[in-house]
């Protein structure tokens, strides 16, 4: 046998995992990855997608996704041996979650894992737009001090009201790195968090309009999307500032941009956007605007993280352990296959979590049980906690069926 026929059968014995499209992880280390995966890349086949899942249905347990590709109900249907969808994003708007746990699917995603690198960008892009660091960097290479001589007065850092949207793992290190400015940290979310000395605004717009920067953090979902309006730009007012490292469509881009071209607020960094890759125009001639390509979480230290992260997500997997970084876990994944296969559909547990049903951040999380088929009903399953944030699910013989954790949630809430 050749050393190329040797190659593709030694991959053919790896576990077969889904890419739908090539993530990020994969430009810098899909060498490593590939010595342990066997990766159907659905961008490389000239059938349609439809057609090349159908081919590929009966082998996919696993999907490797990442933040902007879609795994839609349809996808998901068509892979019925489908049990874990990893993603490479902590966001996970972009999954139909609703249909994981309907279908009992496991999906674990990277966590907190980009929460210190993207308050670092939310803070340097903070920084430079109320210093003006980018714009005077322009004047000097513009030549324009020169010409125009001094450049104009920028503001400072220490003293401002911080009111962080979202005060998830990200909000909390955002706050953490502005507190020892002297900042006033204040924030919005669900619900109030007992374990932090900050006031808490239940509106937005009551928020803006008592800070001087509004800096997003949370997640994007059918409750977030376009929640900062005209109402709550105009409450920040001409002298406050936007930060955004959550996602794009949480603000009203185009209200936005009016805002700031007409002075309604003073300035914004952004490292999202609403239709990426492309960026109003108008936002590009400001200068009182600091853009960055949606690459806050993009670090080369994270990134070897999230591969490890992603591999033993996998292992686990394929090997019927608990996974490392969970969003919804059944341990016994062969056991959940074989019910789904016998009934249609599989016993479940979830956490609630992300859109309407967010978690809360460091408190017992809700979780719910399915029982649905045959096979479940006639198990008489039954579910207790046993700790903090530990489940069992047992049947009527007191025989643990599933033994799993939940893990604290990053999504800002």
């Amino acid at each position: 046998m050749d050393r190329h026929h040797q190659e593709n059968h030694d991959q053919n014995l790896l576990p077969k995992v889904l890419v739908l499209e090539a993530p990020p992880v994969f430009k810098y280390h899909e060498d490593k990855l590939s010595q342990k995966f066997h990766f159907l890349k659905a961008w490389d086949s000239p059938l349609p997608l439809d057609q090349f899942l159908t081919t590929q249905a009966q082998s996919v347990q696993a999907i490797l996704a990442h933040g902007t590709c879609l795994i839609t109900s349809n996808t998901i249907k068509l892979l019925p041996s489908l049990g874990l969808i990893v993603t490479t994003s902590s966001g996970l708007n972009q999954i139909d979650l609703q249909e994981c746990r309907r279908r009992g699917v496991s999906v674990a995603y990277a966590g907190s894992l980009f929460s210190e690198d993207l308050a670092d960008i939310a803070v340097g892009l903070l920084i430079d737009v109320l210093r003006k660091i980018s714009a005077g960097n322009r004047y000097v290479t513009q030549g324009l001090w020169a010409n125009k001589g001094d450049f104009p007065f920028a503001s400072k850092l220490g003293e401002k009201k911080i009111g962080i949207v979202g005060l998830g793992s990200i909000g909390l290190e955002v706050a953490k790195r502005l507190e020892p400015f002297g900042c006033n940290i204040m924030y919005n979310s669900r619900n109030k968090k007992s374990s932090v000395p900050y006031p808490y605004y239940p509106n937005v717009c009551e928020l803006a309009t008592n800070c001087d920067v509004l800096v997003i953090c949370c997640e994007l979902n059918d409750q977030t999307r376009h929640m900062i309006s005209k109402e709550v730009l105009l409450a920040l007012g001409k002298k406050g500032f936007i930060i955004n490292v959550g996602r794009g469509a949480i603000i009203d881009e185009q209200e936005m941009v009016r805002c700031l071209m007409q002075g309604e607020i003073a300035g914004a960094g952004l490292d999202v956007f609403e239709n990426e890759p492309d960026v109003p125009r108008e936002l590009i001639a400001l200068d009182n605007v600091v853009l960055s390509p949606h690459r806050a979480a993009h670090t080369e230290e994270t990134l070897m993280s999230l591969v490890e992260l992603v591999i033993g997500n996998l292992e686990a997997f394929f090997s019927n352990k608990p996974l490392l970084s969970p969003v919804v876990e059944i341990n016994e994944n062969s056991e959940k296959r074989r019910t789904r296969s016998a009934s249609g559909m599989g016993f479940m547990v979830s956490r609630r979590i992300m859109g309407s049903e967010t978690c809360e951040t460091k408190t017992t999380p809700f979780v719910e049980g399915v029982f649905d088929g045959e096979a479940n009903k006639a198990r008489n399953l039954r579910m207790k906690l046993v700790s903090t944030n530990e489940y069992q699910v047992y049947d009527s013989s007191q025989r643990i069926c599933v033994n799993f954790k939940t893990s604290e949630c990053s999504c800002g809430e």
